[in-house]
């Protein structure tokens, strides 16, 4: 795990991981690591999980109890983007960009960017991230379907 680690090769790393914990090789250097690669995988719920195990295993271990207090930060800078209009907008543009994205989906992203636009930080970033067309075209896409 820590050469793959070394690599950037992460998703290998938590797969090596989850090998050597599944043959009752967990120690808090092997859940540290998995955590790190979580991380850099934004997968962030795991990696604060895991590096809260290797300070279970080992409260002494100084870079995984740093490693949660660095998550913990990134999740609460996840949730505060994902509430803010920038993040709303990009999460809705998203969706309605998506080509595999169910119908409903796009269609509830589209009412939400709409709605979005009756403020002004809304409408500026809607309109500045090429939102406008997009909702032009999803209306577009299925006022053709329907006819």
């Amino acid at each position: 795990g820590s050469k793959l680690l070394k690599l950037e090769r992460y998703t290998e790393v938590v797969e090596d991981i989850n090998n050597c914990i599944s043959y009752g090789g967990g120690d808090s250097k092997a859940y540290y690591r998995r955590a790190v690669a979580q991380q850099h995988l934004k997968a962030l719920d795991k990696a604060l999980k895991d590096s809260m195990e290797a300070v279970k295993i080992d409260p002494k271990n100084r870079a995984a109890i740093d490693l949660v207090m660095t998550v913990r930060k990134d999740i609460q800078n996840r949730k505060d983007l994902m509430t803010s209009t920038t993040g709303l907008v990009d999460e809705m543009l998203g969706s309605l960009r998506d080509e595999a994205a169910p119908v409903d989906k796009k269609t509830q992203a589209m009412k939400n960017l709409v709605n979005l636009t009756s403020s002004n930080a809304g409408c500026e970033k809607v309109l500045g991230k090429g939102g406008l067309k997009d909702i032009l075209r999803y209306l577009h896409h299925e006022q053709l379907q329907y006819t």
